[in-house]
């Protein structure tokens, strides 16, 4: 199954992809080896979620990517799982907005969250992009926090779908990944289009949030947790429809919704503008991705097999220069 989801790449460019994808896998188990708190089984995930969308960057830039990627899964994950009561969640949040704004009062956090975060701070601040892009890479950050904090609120309040994606689309932490990518890219075609790269990125939050929300119905279904099915699913059963039909009408629904969003999403693809044309992998690649697997259950990419025609490709290194593909269609 994975093999088909890089099918669009000719065999020398899967070949690079795989290789890469496990180079930054093995990256990040060693990075993260005396740091339980992480997951490993996302590793491969987010790995390969890189590999595709950049994989003409140097593998130190990557690595500073995934570390961004994981840091917003597992963080979502901890408040999903309740590990903080309250009062210390409400600490740790404030101590992390001050790392984010820049405040040497916020001190060296004790827990691997904060420090994980305070470190990739430090890593963006460093980075010349850094001023010019800081006002709205907080405003995402804050913005990912308080969707995170919406979806385990537990208020009971019905939802209609406009709200639900005006604060959900934010949780998966795409704009705050994206434009961390950005800083670390030290490219000032974002500034130069940063009106435009915003909309398409905006677009590609609700498209993959969708995806996530098909591919995880079931689960969050056990879970208890949001999901947009559920608010339309709700709708259709007041309406008088069964269980059954239902939950099948909402799964069509949304569906037929992210095929919408998939449309609009298009008209901001422009490969002539690299920072556009990462996004676009990115975001097809995820949809894609969604519609077999999440990131708890996908399975290793392996290396795939050579003929004994083909040119074997070595193994990649930090020379960005190495790292230099055919444009992925």
């Amino acid at each position: 199954m994975m093999k088909m989801m890089l099918s669009s790449l000719s065999r020398k460019e899967q070949a690079h992809v795989t290789r890469l994808t496990r180079h930054l896998t093995a990256y990040m188990l060693e990075h993260y080896r005396h740091q339980p708190e992480f997951d490993p089984s996302r590793f491969p995930s987010i790995a390969l979620c890189c590999a595709v969308e950049n994989p003409e960057l140097p593998l130190s830039m990557l690595e500073d990517f995934v570390k961004i990627g994981v840091w917003i899964f597992d963080f979502d994950s901890a408040l999903d799982q309740r590990r903080f009561s309250k009062s210390e969640l409400a600490k740790r949040l404030k101590q992390f907005e001050q790392i984010v704004r820049g405040n040497p009062s916020a001190g060296i956090p004790a827990d691997p969250y904060g420090r994980a975060l305070a470190d990739l701070t430090l890593n963006l601040r460093n980075k010349p992009l850094f001023t010019s892009l800081e006002y709205i890479w907080q405003h995402t950050y804050l913005r990912m926090i308080d969707a995170m904090l919406f979806e385990i609120a537990e208020d009971g309040k019905p939802l209609t779908l406009e709200t639900y994606l005006d604060r959900s689309t934010f949780s998966i932490g795409l704009p705050f990944y994206v434009i961390s990518t950005w800083i670390l890219r030290d490219d000032a075609t974002a500034l130069l289009c940063q009106s435009d790269l915003l909309e398409m990125l905006t677009a590609a939050s609700t498209c993959i949030r969708l995806a996530n929300d098909l591919q995880s119905a079931d689960r969050e279904r056990l879970e208890g947790k949001m999901n947009s099915l559920f608010i339309e699913e709700s709708k259709m059963l007041a309406a008088g429809l069964d269980p059954d039909s239902a939950r099948e009408q909402s799964r069509l629904k949304i569906q037929t919704l992210l095929d919408q969003h998939m449309v609009n999403f298009q008209q901001f693809c422009d490969d002539r503008i690299p920072h556009k044309k990462s996004l676009r992998r990115l975001t097809q690649f995820v949809v894609g991705f969604y519609r077999h697997y999440d990131f708890h259950s996908a399975p290793a990419i392996h290396e795939q097999k050579q003929d004994g025609n083909s040119e074997q490709e070595p193994e990649p290194r930090r020379n960005h220069k190495d790292h230099c593909i055919a444009p992925i269609p």
